[in-house]
């Protein structure tokens, strides 16, 4: 494929003003910068793609995160309220024990008072 720029010395550019321009209406120079600033847009637009891209993948790190330890907090709570009711149970049988020694070192007394 073969590409035809002819350059007219006796017109000026419709951007600059300077002589020497393309059938376009504009010179070298201006199509160059126009060139480079649409790469340019082209580049910011893929470094905001890559950023939103790359703040979605933390957003969804940091939500998987956060499910993770609330779901470790909820077990590590559950463990606690069964462990708060088997110290529960553990006090009442000591209170029970600790009621029948009492019981039985006065059945003992009062024994030990009959001989």
């Amino acid at each position: 494929m073969t590409l035809t720029i002819i350059i007219d010395q006796n017109k000026s550019c419709a951007k600059c003003g300077d002589m020497g321009a393309t059938q376009s209406g504009l010179c070298l120079k201006c199509i160059s910068k126009k060139l480079k600033g649409q790469e340019g847009r082209k580049i910011m637009a893929k470094a905001q793609q890559n950023l939103f891209g790359e703040r979605d993948f933390i957003v969804n790190t940091l939500e998987t995160e956060r499910k993770v330890l609330q779901d470790e907090a909820e077990a590590t709570m559950s463990s606690i309220q069964k462990k708060g009711e088997k110290l529960e149970e553990l006090k009442e049988r000591i209170e029970n024990i600790s009621s029948s020694i009492e019981s039985i070192r006065k059945a003992a007394k009062a024994e030990g008072k009959k001989r």
